[in-house]
């Protein structure tokens, strides 16, 4: 049986946000789960630095799901997919 991602509104997703990253900084992993590679990649980082991550990555993880919050990320991605298709257009 096949079921829908779940839709989080913003202000859940920055709970699950800081939630994984506390967890993250205890040296736990956490579900990539709603979060984009580059905050799990993220997050996963302060992990393995745990119990003291460096302030730098902990700011990197914030930044990466802000990235992810606003849709900068994915309007970027959007804009490389369609510049890659126009240069290959004859």
């Amino acid at each position: 049986m096949r079921t829908e991602p779940e839709s989080l509104s913003a202000a859940q997703l920055r709970r699950r946000f800081e939630t994984s990253l506390d967890a993250a900084v205890r040296g736990l992993r956490v579900s990539s789960e709603p979060f984009d590679i580059e905050v799990s990649r993220a997050l996963n980082l302060i992990a393995a630095g745990a119990p003291d991550p460096p302030a730098d990555v902990v700011e990197q993880a914030r930044s990466e799901f802000e990235a992810q919050l606003d849709g900068s990320r994915a309007a970027a991605a959007r804009e490389q997919l369609r510049a890659l298709v126009v240069s290959r257009q004859p």
